[in-house]
């Protein structure tokens, strides 16, 4: 058997379908078909004028369901696994730091049949905390870092959160550690003060938190 786990906001770019090799297999079959172009019978070559292929604005392809991913795509592969004598298999994965909605999907197969089976998981923290930094900062700009939590499953008490800079973003050290109180399904936004630091060139600043 094998086991793919995927974003679902990846397979919505494309309307993806899980795979399903019992269809094909056992699928129902359309008959033959032929076309027959007559059109071409009723006009007359000898006075015809020439025509003009007419083309533009937006081409015919797949069409988008749903918004693009905002976080690191997340798309994960078990290769084949053999299943015991029982037909039962374990397969982990290591899942980096995602929220968000997964799509697990399996194919099976042996001698003497194929199936396959897929389910929506939802993968996140027990405290989902996003950040969010301004599109751009130039050096010695003043500016927020938003801070969102959300404690959807942890338990209600003080939670600890920890920025660390770097060579584009200051933080002030008064900011660089804070403490939350949270209740049971509380969400709550923070505000922390940052600074663009003078560094050669440009870049992309990047971000990371802590909770606990």
């Amino acid at each position: 058997m094998t086991v793919a786990a995927v974003d679902v906001g990846i397979l919505n770019l494309t309307r993806y379908e899980p795979p399903a090799p019992d269809d094909w297999y056992f699928g129902q079959r359309k008959l033959g078909m032929e076309m027959r172009d007559l059109y071409g019978q009723l006009i007359d070559r000898m006075v015809g004028t020439r025509g003009s292929v007419r083309s533009g604005g937006d081409g015919v392809g797949l069409r988008a369901e749903g918004s693009p991913p905002t976080q690191k795509p997340l798309a994960l592969f078990s290769g084949i696994v053999k299943v015991n004598a029982d037909g039962i298999a374990t397969v982990d994965f290591d899942i980096p730091d995602f929220n968000g909605t997964v799509k697990v999907m399996a194919v099976a197969w042996s001698t003497t049949g194929v199936g396959h089976a897929s389910a929506d998981v939802i993968v996140r923290d027990p405290v989902v905390a996003t950040v969010s930094l301004p599109r751009f900062l130039n050096p010695g700009d003043d500016s927020r870092m938003l801070v969102e939590l959300d404690n959807v499953e942890g338990p209600a008490g003080q939670y600890t959160l920890s920025f660390t800079e770097t060579p584009e973003i200051a933080i002030a050290a008064s900011d660089s550690e804070l403490t939350v109180d949270l209740a049971e399904n509380e969400r709550k936004t923070i505000r922390v003060p940052i600074e663009g630091r003078i560094v050669r060139g440009c870049g992309t600043g990047a971000r990371r938190q802590r909770s606990e």
